[in-house]
């Protein structure tokens, strides 16, 4: 399947959050204990984390905290999941840079989830659980931020002091981004009124059918839903009258980093990034200066995949270069004064660090690493020294964790992916573990893969190598595409992205095997989205795999065909899937039409009730092919399932069943009674050996 979204926004969520009382002491992470000796990892350890700024471990992301005007202070919106409410806590942190204290200056609200426009569809959420972005007043008194209550998110500030909170919009639809103006009297804030009022319109048209067009998702909806044309509109509230006024977008400035910055001692120097192919899709991006009208281009390698970069004092540019894929996720420091000259390298670290903030002689950075959930740190500009300021997690030192390798995954044409062996912390020389791999990213913290529904730590805690897969680059960006269909049609073109990614993901299983700390008989793979595809193509192309558990299943006709729309399967028509009735290439690539030729191992589906239709052509024809499969739908779920008390379930049942398949073991607890005797039922019908297509 093909997942392509524009520009996210923020968006809803329904259950409340926990109460005020209990929030307040969740959020706030005690002082540091060492606990001797260590315990075990649990599920409700990486359940309820605390975390800040967006999920995603890409180091170009916007500052998940913000630094004062005066550099005296860090804010940071912080959120953590309750198991038992089935809910988050939200809340704001003051952290004072003079003596290292932290303290609440808000908290509560519901979870912020994240939605984009999708194939021509407006405001489609994904389930993905984030925090507001963080902006301070220009004089420094005030922190404002987004809040959701009662089902709508408003713009709230609170000031430094830390006096109540208060709400600043009252605008009868969500605000989705928000700026203060520059003198700091007003706030900007943007709205899109017109999801409701065609929400309002649907209800009328309704009474005489709907028209099934384009604007229908039938994967997830039985009616029209709102078309990515409405548009955003731009107001601004003046904080002492309280009156609205509309703008002009260009009047309004945005949060976030600016694609421009100006030389302190020079305003009229910039540095910016710039495309090399300004027209392609995915063009690879450039340091670039310019000064009194002439641009300077960092020729050098090092110069792309920039993911920060700051002006010196002295007129030389710092700048961090991501060696992403074929460094293994590695950052590189460089320092370049504009010119003819080469960049110097200063330093490189195997640690993530995301939104780095300068203030010489150090970075502010939130920073994690592959058993070290996300914190604040300084890191020095000289050599890279990394300090902690701030861990939301002070608990996690006291847990087990395994040793952790990095291995390469280079796949058959070359293309460079790598890998996290995750080893259990027990491990002893000559021992042979059952592996699992899970998909499709693998920098930062191991948490539990995409989706977070396969929890790394865990499963090694259990007795379980894990293998953490990162893909190679898709093969449509290089070169760069001319433009978007071209790019997906490049991917899809003999299933280049498809045996890209199995290729590079069999080339890491072969070193782990090497290793010798794996069974090769007992592999089992998982994944979600892009993950899921990998999996269907394995377990065609694969008789290595013991097991299989999808988070979301399948790419199969029916869903391209007619269960996606008719807005997306005309896109998958221009991209070259087959049209209906057509073979085209899914005697390589459907598990539904190769259900009678190939003994596919069990596979386990946990899928959202927005999603699982998508399933439901390759469960039936596993099933009439008697190949064991089953399949969980876990209700007001999404893409991402962002709810606590169902991530524990699945991540419970993923033990489960690899224990079942991969070790012979259940859980000897009444309630699971029902669950084993189906999954005994379910090998009876195991063949012997799983077969596999002939190799392409």
């Amino acid at each position: 399947m093909v997942m392509l979204a524009a520009t996210f926004l923020w968006a809803a969520a329904s259950p409340s959050a926990s109460s005020p009382d209990s929030c307040r002491e969740r959020l706030l992470p005690p002082v540091a204990e060492q606990l001797e000796p260590r315990r075990a990892v649990t599920a409700r350890d990486i359940i309820e984390l605390r975390d800040f700024g967006d999920p995603w471990q890409d180091p170009s992301m916007d500052p998940p905290f913000a630094l004062s005007p005066d550099r005296r202070h860090i804010a940071i919106a912080l959120r953590r999941a309750d198991i038992s409410s089935n809910s988050y806590c939200y809340g704001i942190m003051l952290l004072s840079l003079d003596d290292g204290t932290r303290r609440l200056l808000d908290e509560g609200g519901e979870p912020l989830i994240m939605s984009s426009d999708y194939f021509g569809r407006a405001d489609k959420p994904n389930g993905t659980v984030t925090s507001s972005p963080l902006a301070w007043s220009p004089d420094g008194q005030w922190v404002a931020y987004m809040r959701r209550d009662h089902g709508r998110t408003q713009v709230w500030r609170v000031a430094l002091e830390g006096n109540t909170a208060e709400q600043v919009t009252h605008a009868p639809v969500d605000v989705r981004r928000f700026s203060w103006s520059s003198d700091g009297t007003a706030i900007h804030f943007t709205t899109r009124p017109g999801i409701p009022d065609a929400i309002a319109t649907f209800a009328e048209e309704g009474r005489s059918g709907f028209h099934f067009d384009e604007r229908f998702w039938p994967l997830s909806a039985n009616r029209p839903l709102p078309q990515g044309d409405v548009s955003f509109v731009e107001q601004t509230i003046d904080l002492t009258t309280h009156a609205v006024s509309s703008v002009q977008a260009s009047s309004v400035r945005a949060s976030g980093k600016a694609d421009a910055i100006t030389r302190p001692d020079d305003p009229a120097t910039l540095a910016w990034l710039g495309t090399d192919q300004p027209t392609a899709f995915l063009s690879p991006i450039r340091l670039k200066t310019s000064s009194q009208g002439r641009e300077q281009v960092c020729s050098a390698p090092a110069c792309t995949n920039v993911t920060g970069f700051w002006w010196d004092r002295d007129g030389s540019i710092l700048f961090l270069h991501d060696e992403s894929n074929s460094g293994g996720g590695r950052l590189t420091l460089y320092r370049w004064r504009p010119g003819p000259t080469l960049p110097v390298r200063l330093w490189q670290t195997d640690a993530l660090l995301i939104g780095c903030v300068l203030l010489e002689p150090s970075f502010f950075c939130a920073q994690e690493a592959a058993d070290q959930p996300r914190r604040l740190v300084r890191v020095a500009v000289r050599n890279g020294a990394i300090t902690p300021l701030f861990d939301p997690n002070p608990e996690w030192t006291a847990l087990r964790t395994g040793s952790v390798e990095t291995l390469a995954a280079v796949s058959a044409d070359s293309a460079p992916g790598f890998a996290r062996l995750v080893l259990p912390p027990d491990y002893r020389p000559g021992e042979h573990h059952p592996l699992v791999v899970v998909q499709y990213t693998s920098r930062g913290f191991l948490r539990g893969g995409t989706g977070d529904e396969y929890p790394i730590h865990l499963l090694a805690d259990r007795g379980y190598a894990v293998l953490s897969f990162h893909k190679p680059p898709q093969p449509g960006a290089d070169p760069p595409s001319p433009d978007l269909d071209t790019f997906v049609r490049r991917n899809l073109a003999g299933l280049a992205e498809r045996r890209r990614n199995f290729t590079a993901l069999t080339a890491a299983i072969d070193a782990a095997i090497a290793r010798g700390v794996v069974d090769p008989e007992r592999v089992a793979i998982t994944g979600l989205s892009d993950g899921a595809s990998t999996v269907a193509y394995a377990m065609l192309h694969s008789r290595r795999f013991a097991t299989a558990i999808l988070s979301t299943c399948c790419d199969e006709p029916s869903f391209t065909q007619f269960l996606s729309g008719p807005a997306y399967a005309a896109s998958t028509e221009k991209w070259g899937y087959p049209g209906y009735g057509e073979e085209g290439f899914w005697p390589d690539f459907s598990l539904a039409q190769n259900a009678e030729k190939v003994a596919t191992p069990p596979i386990l589906i946990q899928a959202s009730d927005e999603e699982y239709r998508m399933a439901l052509e390759t469960v039936a024809a596993l099933r009439a092919a008697q190949r064991p499969i089953d399949m969980y739908v876990f209700p007001n779920e999404m893409h991402i399932k962002w709810q606590p008390e169902h991530r524990a379930a699945i991540y419970a049942r993923v033990i489960d069943w690899l224990d079942f398949w991969l070790r012979g073991k259940e859980d000897a607890v009444p309630a699971k009674e029902t669950q084993y005797r189906r999954w005994h039922a379910l090998a009876e019908s195991v063949p012997a050996r799983a077969s596999a297509l002939p190799d392409p």
